[in-house]
């Protein structure tokens, strides 16, 4: 049975330069690699709703509150359709970084999430996806930095349940 391994990406080179750790450490006999991304949730374009304006004295009609509002009735973008247009093209994101794995012998599947935060998300997954092994870039701040902007790594780090491959990379 095959090890799996949870390789979060943001789409940043910084990210990705765990890859070529995976590539030189790990055993496409031996492990399956799921590379991971979790974006922000994304809202659908859709009209507000309509109000009763007054049209004459005794008259009122149903009408929407700007011109924004009429032109998206006309032309609603549902949350399901923005979200599957993102995700798909997360997605191919994905399977470019995969191909190459896949190529080498590894089994590769890819996974989008849609969460405001990563961490949690990342955590979440471990939980429920049978992970033997989280593999991710830290940008190791410390200080000051880290308490405003807070770490992804560290969040999992010290709140996961399996082993963690952490890799300092060079800064990009």
């Amino acid at each position: 049975m095959k090890l799996k391994v949870l390789v979060p990406l943001d789409n940043t080179t910084f990210s990705r330069q765990i890859l070529g750790y995976l590539g030189r450490y790990l055993d496409p006999t031996k492990h399956e690699l799921v590379f991971f991304r979790v974006v922000p949730r994304v809202q659908a374009f859709v009209p507000g709703p309509m109000e009763t304006v007054p049209v004459g004295g005794l008259w009122a009609e149903a009408a929407y509150r700007s011109h924004r509002d009429a032109n998206l009735a006309k032309h609603p973008i549902y949350l399901d359709q923005i979200q599957s247009s993102v995700q798909a093209q997360i997605e191919d994101e994905l399977q470019s970084d995969a191909k190459p794995f896949q190529e080498a012998g590894f089994q590769v599947s890819v996974i989008v999430k849609f969460d405001h935060d990563p961490a949690q998300e990342i955590l979440n997954y471990v939980d429920t996806g049978q992970i033997d092994l989280l593999a991710m870039t830290t940008h190791s701040r410390e200080g000051i930095r880290r308490l405003l902007f807070g770490s992804v790594a560290e969040k999992v780090l010290h709140h996961t349940t399996v082993p963690v491959l952490l890799v300092h990379p060079e800064t990009v």
